[in-house]
């Protein structure tokens, strides 16, 4: 119960004061300069285009596909090739490795960036 009191207090002066809390890691700060709008408009139109491109792409690809019959068939400076691959192994449905730590065997952290339209 002391420790809700003793946040309560630290709350409650961003209350009395009318000032927001510091910003947390999953926070996101909102841009309103003409320099994030402008790059951010030409990443949306640059994404539309790509997503548009994308669908030419894969009616293309199956135009492709629908043609081939042969494991591996070139034409025109374009190679289709059909193969198999092995599939993934689902680690989760191996008894033996419930309630195993893997940690150890993960590879190294990375950043990696996401870059959202919506």
């Amino acid at each position: 119960m002391a420790r809700i009191q003793a946040a309560w207090e630290v709350f409650a002066v961003h209350l009395d004061t009318d000032t927001p809390l510091p910003l947390a890691e999953a926070d996101t700060v909102q841009r309103l300069d003409a320099e994030c709008a402008s790059a951010a408009k030409g990443f949306a139109e640059a994404k539309a285009l790509a997503d548009q491109a994308a669908k030419h792409v894969e009616a293309a690809r199956q135009a492709l596909l629908a043609l081939v019959k042969h494991p591996k068939e070139g034409g025109a400076g374009v190679t289709v090739a059909r193969y198999w691959r092995q599939g993934n192994v689902d680690y989760k449905k191996i008894p033996a490795l419930k309630g195993l730590d893997l940690t150890a065997w993960r590879g190294k952290a990375r950043e990696e960036v996401r870059v959202m339209v919506g």
